[in-house]
């Protein structure tokens, strides 16, 4: 009977969000803004510049939001004169920004967070834009299309690559189809991806994957609803979400890509008050979205909201079971090796390792034990993928997925 009360009062404290669902935040602590930039590194998010209308000015303020508090701490401020449309992005627990509406656009930044400093990496050698997109994958990230400053009503489709061992920025083939502003990048499972913009007022829904060892896009199922730019979009759980956005109106209707069906199934939609050009980032499983201006940008926002996928796309408890678990791994980044923690049941499991292209670099045996020693061994320096899989007793043959993350071998 004590055991029983003692469960029923643990399980009274744990929160669960609902599936497909959105879930309001602590407001952002900062001062309203519209095209700030944002990237997230492990349990939390960072956004910061952007433009407000009541200073008429760019802004350099940079922003930390924790997961796990629900809580806002102001960062060093951006290097420059400050950034509006800008890219960010995250490479192997950095985050990066460049290009964007500023005096100092061509200026490419790296963000340090255990030691909250800004670096100068070496800049952006494509024409001056502001509202680009990007994407990161393994040790590169990815800078294309946007609006040229420099030539008003100049739209572009070409692409760079910038490699973080190198620091240095290479062109690659250009976003097939017209050229765009506002669109929508992200990565999953080692490729890219790019869908809607707006191209001289007339708004796209096309999306594009980029594979990057064969320097090749294809073209993929059509984002469903109409052309838009300025959507939210970010990646999780190995699906791409987009939707929001600007045609004529402001939307909020919102979509989930799976990569693997090519196929676009519509979601639970966004939450009023719709807005313009608002902040979106992924952290862990959950997606982010916020700020913004209302239709005539008279008024801006500071909320911040927070997206749960579907069950089978989450790692959220969804019952008490055997397979209750939570893994981590330490340290990550590891150099030669890191301790892989379970804390819940392990047996009959396999713990599984993939490099960044999708491909099974090592299968270790469990055991039942609560910790496993990863070894570099042969693993090259990038990023990784592991999963936890339970092996059918009675049907050797079924499997199933009972938790993943991601490792960084340095």
């Amino acid at each position: 009977m004590k055991k029983s009360l003692i469960l029923i009062l643990l399980l009274s404290t744990i929160t669960i969000s609902k599936a497909d669902s959105w879930t309001q935040k602590n407001s952002f602590v900062g001062i309203g803004r519209v095209s700030a930039v944002s990237f997230s590194i492990g349990n939390k998010g960072y956004v910061g510049c952007g433009f407000n209308y009541a200073t008429n000015s760019d802004l350099i303020d940079f922003w930390e939001y924790d997961q796990t508090t629900n809580s806002w701490t102001q960062m060093a401020d951006l290097p420059g004169t400050g950034k509006e449309g800008a890219v960010g992005f995250t490479i192997n627990g950095k985050g990066y920004v460049g290009t964007g509406y500023s005096a100092d656009s061509m200026n490419f930044f790296e963000y340090n967070p255990s030691m909250n400093t800004w670096t100068v990496k070496a800049n952006f050698p494509g024409a001056r834009r502001a509202w680009a997109t990007g994407f990161s994958i393994g040790n590169k990230g990815y800078i294309g299309c946007g609006y040229q400053q420099i030539n008003n009503d100049f739209y572009l489709r070409d692409f760079w690559v910038w490699d973080q061992t190198t620091n240095i920025w290479t062109e690659i083939d250009s976003l097939p189809g017209s050229q765009r502003y506002g669109a929508v990048g992200f990565s999953i499972n080692g490729k890219g991806y790019v869908s809607t913009g707006d191209f001289y007022n007339t708004y796209l829904n096309d999306t594009w994957e980029y594979n990057p060892l064969l320097n090749i896009w294809t073209q993929m199922a059509n984002f469903p609803g109409i052309g838009r730019a300025f959507a939210i979009g970010f990646a999780i759980c190995n699906k791409g979400y987009l939707g929001g956005g600007l045609n004529q109106i402001m939307m909020d209707d919102f979509y989930l890509f799976d990569p693997i069906l090519n196929q676009w199934i519509q979601k639970v939609n966004a939450p009023n008050p719709l807005r313009k050009i608002q902040v979106s980032l992924a952290i862990n499983n959950k997606g982010y979205i916020g700020l913004g201006y209302d239709s005539v940008y008279q008024n801006s926002f500071t909320d911040l909201l927070e997206y749960t996928p579907d069950s089978v796309c989450t790692t959220e408890i969804q019952e008490l079971s055997p397979h209750s678990l939570s893994l981590d791994i330490s340290p990550n980044p590891f150099h030669d090796k890191a301790t892989l923690t379970i804390q819940g049941g392990s047996k009959n499991t396999l713990l599984n390792i993939y490099d960044i292209n999708g491909q099974k670099v090592r299968s270790i045996s469990t055991d039942n034990r609560q910790e496993i020693i990863i070894s570099r061994d042969n693993l090259a320096s990038g990023i990784y993928f592991y999963e936890l899989q339970a092996v059918g007793i009675t049907n050797p043959n079924q499997h199933a997925i009972l938790s993943s993350g991601k490792m960084v071998v340095e």
